[in-house]
């Protein structure tokens, strides 16, 4: 199969599994972070200096993360739905099913700079 690689995601269009990206429903308010009680939330998830803090202002963004896992990059191509202190959750392109990832195993983040897409 011929990949593209900006988003490593199939050419042909008609191949894509649905869901696509243009498919799939809005981020309206994501989960909360349960924290313990008495605690403030972290720096880390409020400071955009801060990874996860600056993810959480992505929200709701198609985004490419790639993953360091042994000697290889992994990627995984969908829309942000949530930062944890050490996770975060992506609804995936190809099957809108949501992944788990590890926070400290992300070494690149591409975030699409798309529209809205035009509805009929």
């Amino acid at each position: 199969m011929n990949l593209n690689p900006q988003w490593n995601l199939p050419q042909n269009p008609s191949i894509l599994p649905s869901p696509n990206y243009m498919n799939m429903p809005e981020v309206v308010d994501p989960l909360p972070i349960i924290m313990p009680p008495g605690d403030d939330t972290p720096e880390t998830l409020e400071s955009p200096i801060y990874t996860p803090g600056f993810l959480r202002t992505q929200i709701g963004k198609l985004m490419r993360v790639e993953f360091l896992v042994g000697d290889n990059l992994n990627d995984r191509v969908g829309r942000l739905i949530q930062v944890g202190a050490s996770y975060i959750l992506l609804q995936l392109v190809e099957s809108g099913n949501t992944i788990m990832c590890d926070l400290y195993s992300i070494k690149f983040v591409t975030i699409a700079n798309m529209p809205d897409p035009i509805v009929l």
